[in-house]
């Protein structure tokens, strides 16, 4: 695998696995969320395939993703309610000139969380940017829990989301995928603040 996301931006969108696990993602989040008239926040949005199927039912979407290609190809798309960013959450802490302080309703992050390199402090930063009463869902590989695994457990995302102050905090298998080595399945985590 490349170390930079940049590399993979200019076929993303047309690779058959992104294109399900988007579609399988979005459906998932409809079943827990009326998305109408929504401020959304998608972290880690990569070409924006999530981004692409919310918009048309937000108010807004703010779309946040490091790979600067990426974010590129996103801003190519006619998504009129659709802001896409290029940085880290860090660069939307309280001395960014796009400082973004309790704004949104919903927070989506797909396949990213297992990524980043502190999880906890990623979600602290994400509750940072919810409403009252505003969602975080996230969607991640499951892991059996061994170290080279690219995901989590049901345990971890649910001691990490309660460790942080989220509450009604909900994991649930969301869906699976196809894999060489069988069904792989995706954890969907609900939390609110």
């Amino acid at each position: 695998m490349s170390e930079s996301w940049d590399d993979y931006a200019e076929g993303w969108d047309d690779n058959p696995d992104v294109v399900t696990y988007a579609k399988l993602a979005f459906q998932t989040l409809q079943e827990v969320v009326d998305l109408k008239g929504l401020e959304v926040f998608d972290f880690g949005c990569g070409t924006g395939r999530l981004t692409e199927q919310i918009a048309p039912l937000a108010l807004k979407v703010v779309s946040l993703d490091t790979s600067e290609k990426m974010v590129g190809v996103l801003r190519k798309k006619p998504l009129a309610n659709v802001t896409a960013l290029c940085g880290s959450l860090a660069d939307l802490g309280p001395s960014s000139e796009q400082a973004f302080q309790a704004t949104f309703d919903l927070v989506v992050a797909s396949s990213v969380c297992a990524f980043v390199e502190d999880y906890e402090a990623t979600l602290v930063g994400l509750k940072s940017l919810l409403k009252t009463s505003g969602l975080l869902v996230q969607w991640d590989w499951y892991s059996a829990g061994q170290a080279s695994d690219p995901g989590f457990t049901n345990t971890e995302l649910q001691e990490t989301l309660t460790k942080v102050g989220f509450h009604a905090v909900r994991v649930s298998s969301g869906f699976a995928m196809d894999s060489p080595d069988g069904e792989a399945t995706v954890l969907m985590a609900i939390a609110q603040v």
